[in-house]
């Protein structure tokens, strides 16, 4: 009788540390993949800010070598209104 209740209380033990496991590696999984796409929409958000500055940064240039702001605007991308409000 002692030998089955023993081994009925070993089986629930490992039964509850192979859930913990699966319940661990699911969670780690999830974090991994969850810090991967974080970090791919970080880095894209950094290169598209960094383009719209540089952009700028030609604009200024353009501005100070004379060019009309229509031309810069075209040249550039940015708008009319970007253009005139670059000092």
């Amino acid at each position: 009788m002692y030998s089955v209740i023993l081994k009925m209380k070993t089986q629930m033990l490992e039964e509850r540390v192979k859930d913990y496991w699966d319940y661990y590696s699911t969670m780690k999984t999830a974090n991994r993949k969850g810090h991967a796409e974080g970090l791919a929409e970080g880095m894209a958000k950094g290169r598209a800010e960094g383009r719209a500055e540089g952009h700028m940064d030609v604009a200024r240039k353009l501005k100070t070598m004379g060019f009309s702001d229509e031309d810069i605007a075209h040249a550039t991308g940015l708008t009319l209104d970007e253009v005139k409000q670059l000092q």
